[in-house]
């Protein structure tokens, strides 16, 4: 079952707050309320293709992620970093805030990533929020358009 929710541009324009995103190696997280990260930002938001929020289901356990898609230029940086840094942690971080901090365990060839945001509408506000910022600080492996980009809740799994 999926669950469409798009920006309608017929409707007036919302304010949308950019958000920045950006994924750091971290350096030392033996001290879990003091984390260190590495200074350089190995993906951010010209990576980035798309985001949308998603349920994913786990078991009988339904859990809101929003859903990151990258661009071909993102994927391959991704590719490399996860070959080259199995079993370190990386830091994804939204406007500075660490927001998860997981273990890379394999290699990651897909075009992919998620963030898990555990309310509806904060998750589509970050949705948004990445595509925002994208837009008003574009680079030239943007993507973009120029024109809004729809909001999608889709449902996964059973």
């Amino acid at each position: 079952m999926f669950i469409l929710v798009s920006c309608d541009e017929k409707k007036e324009k919302k304010n949308i707050k950019p958000i920045k995103l950006e994924l750091k190696l971290v350096k030392d997280a033996s001290d879990k309320n003091n984390v260190i990260l590495n200074n350089d930002v190995l993906i951010n938001n010209n990576d980035i293709d798309d985001a949308y929020v998603v349920i994913n289901n786990y078991g009988r356990r339904q859990v809101l992620v929003v859903q990151i898609i990258m661009t071909a230029t993102g994927k391959e940086k991704f590719k490399e970093i996860t070959k080259h840094n199995i079993k370190k942690q990386i830091a994804i971080l939204l406007d500075g805030k660490i927001i998860i901090t997981p273990v890379i365990m394999e290699t990651i060839t897909g075009e992919n990533f998620i963030i898990p945001i555990k309310e509806k509408q904060r998750a589509l506000e970050v949705a948004e929020g990445i595509m925002e910022y994208k837009k008003e600080n574009p680079n030239k492996s943007s993507h973009l358009t120029g024109k809004p980009l729809p909001l999608k809740l889709r449902r996964t799994g059973r």
